[in-house]
């Protein structure tokens, strides 16, 4: 579908050129298409002209059309596969090429019938262009659509488990008192292996997994920002979920990023993503995420560990680049891209240290 999209459009493009030479010979150079042979010179230069006028119309429409926003991937990938997009195209191409038949080879020397030929196969363009940009209109307000009902999904995950750690809370209290009696237990008979054994192998590991995911949820109230606060969260779950030891450290109110909301929590998605997927393979599966704030920006930390055989850096931000199989690996260059086309005050920073993946991110103020 990529591929019959491709040379449909481009096809396009080289026959408004015919249609914009053809013209332009035509009208003002008085040249008859119809006597001139296909291996002459004049031939070849004509032929010279329209390739130079695909070329500058291709550049032309690439600034147009492309959308360097979050949905860049989704665009294309939902654009290539619309059937009703590439068989109107077609048909307006089909259309074109008669216009240019019809003025070239027949109407040449009726102004009225050739103009409105011209016009014709302009407006057939105009079509194409409009046809393309609705179609791309309506796939961002769908991923809009789906962004906020992820949004919805991750806030409400979020609320589901601030219960679940409240009803935790009252089931280690509720248990209080049979743990009191177990250890009474062991310090009546004097058993003081029994009773370290049981605080470090039973009371312990419950302790720490109660304060710690407490802790985190707890430090997830100072993000203001609910859809960002609500992906944290989700990632969170996942981590835990996977077996990865996740910490999180937020000291100050975060209320504002002078950055687009859908953009932030794609980015800090992918760096997440990415530290889940790299720690789980190691033996000690940890992940840090710490956001600073200073007085001219905001830092988002996130550190994970990583086998010894990670690829340089330079390697991961190469496109469609991957260690975890095909079609992956458009993570990073997706970051990189959004970042250097949109945003001049934001800033990525990566390095590996003794088996560590750290990826910064760092916000500066525009206010």
């Amino acid at each position: 579908m990529y591929s019959i999209f491709i040379v449909i459009f481009t096809d396009i493009i080289f026959a408004v050129s015919d249609a914009i030479v053809g013209f332009i010979a035509s009208m003002f150079f008085n040249v008859d298409f119809k006597t001139i042979p296909k291996d002459s010179l004049e031939y070849f230069q004509i032929a010279l002209v329209i390739t130079l006028i695909s070329f500058i119309i291709s550049k032309i429409l690439n600034k147009l059309l492309s959308n360097t926003s979050i949905y860049s991937y989704e665009i294309k990938k939902n654009s290539f596969t619309n059937i009703y997009l590439i068989f109107y195209t077609g048909i307006i191409l089909i259309a074109i090429y008669l216009n240019i038949f019809q003025y070239k080879y027949l109407n040449n020397t009726l102004n009225k019938f050739f103009i409105i030929n011209v016009i014709s196969t302009l407006s057939c363009f105009a079509i194409v262009l409009s046809l393309i940009y609705l179609n791309n209109k309506n796939i961002i307000n769908k991923l809009q659509k789906e962004y906020k009902d992820k949004e919805f999904r991750q806030l409400t995950e979020y609320m589901n488990t601030i219960e679940t750690m409240s009803d935790d809370l009252r089931r280690f209290k509720h248990d209080y008192i049979n743990i009191m009696e177990v250890i009474d237990s062991y310090i009546r008979y004097s058993d003081m292996d029994g009773l370290k054994s049981f605080y470090k192998n039973e009371l312990q590991p419950e302790n720490n997994k109660i304060i710690n995911k407490n802790r985190s949820l707890y430090l997830l109230k100072n993000i203001e920002i609910n859809s960002l606060k609500g992906l944290i969260s989700s990632k969170i779950h996942i981590s835990n979920s996977n077996d990865v030891n996740t910490y999180i450290e937020i000291t100050d109110k975060i209320d504002k990023l002078d950055i687009d909301e859908i953009d932030i929590c794609r980015i800090i998605g992918i760096l997440f993503d990415n530290a889940i997927e790299a720690a789980v393979l190691c033996t000690k599966k940890i992940i840090r995420i710490v956001i600073v704030k200073k007085q001219n920006y905001i830092s988002f930390i996130i550190c994970n560990t990583c086998s010894k055989n990670i690829p340089p850096i330079y390697k991961i931000y190469e496109n469609k680049f991957s260690t975890k199989g095909e079609g992956r690996g458009i993570g990073l260059n997706t970051i990189r891209k959004i970042i250097d086309k949109k945003y001049s005050n934001v800033f990525l920073n990566t390095k590996v240290k003794n088996c560590i993946f750290t990826q910064e991110l760092v916000i500066k103020n525009l206010s």
